[in-house]
């Protein structure tokens, strides 16, 4: 006996599984049907092999494609490691704006409105320490903008960028070329 079942679901899986119904010579409804009898089946639960479930229902029911040797202990040390990282760098900018006072850290402030920090892994920080760059907080400047794709790298010393990929500016024309937009 055929009973109607109301489903809430996004329009484009909507539309995804009409057209994927369509190409396999279904209807939406059988293949639904389909897919929930392989899962509540008490024979099919035994023998998991024989069930035939779609790639497209597959990516639909797991979303995120894991590999199955994923180390997530790593995975979540390696997180936390680039957390950190960013807070010890904004705590660290911070350090040296508070060194010169409310003035400034109102500049800061303002500052961080158009801009946004960048986060700094710890792939980059080996990379800088293997580095020829004289200086090593200018290759983690230069590292963090082209991983985030920044569009523009603001500095003082233009010099120690020589083969940037990244147009420089120091933060006076940044501002003027924001003034001017």
């Amino acid at each position: 006996m055929d009973t109607k079942l109301t489903l809430k679901l996004d329009k484009r899986v909507i539309d995804k599984a009409e057209k994927y119904a369509a190409s396999q010579k279904k209807s939406l409804s059988k293949m639904i049907e389909s897919y929930l009898k392989s899962l509540t089946d008490d024979n099919s639960s035994n023998n998991e092999s024989e069930i035939q479930i779609s790639p497209f229902v597959k990516s639909l029911s797991t979303g995120v494609k894991i590999p199955a040797d994923m180390d997530y202990k790593k995975e979540y040390d390696n997180h936390l490691i680039e957390k950190k990282t960013k807070v010890f760098k904004e705590a660290v900018i911070y350090r040296k704006v508070a060194k010169k006072g409310d003035k400034a850290k109102g500049k800061l402030k303002k500052f961080k409105i158009i801009s946004e920090i960048s986060d700094l892994s710890e792939k980059i920080i080996e990379k800088g320490l293997a580095s020829n760059f004289n200086d090593f907080e200018d290759y983690l400047q230069y590292h963090c903008a082209l991983t985030a794709n920044c569009k523009i790298l603001s500095t003082r010393n233009a010099k120690d960028f020589k083969e940037s990929e990244i147009p420089l500016m120091t933060a006076e024309e940044y501002l003027k070329s924001m003034r001017n937009k």
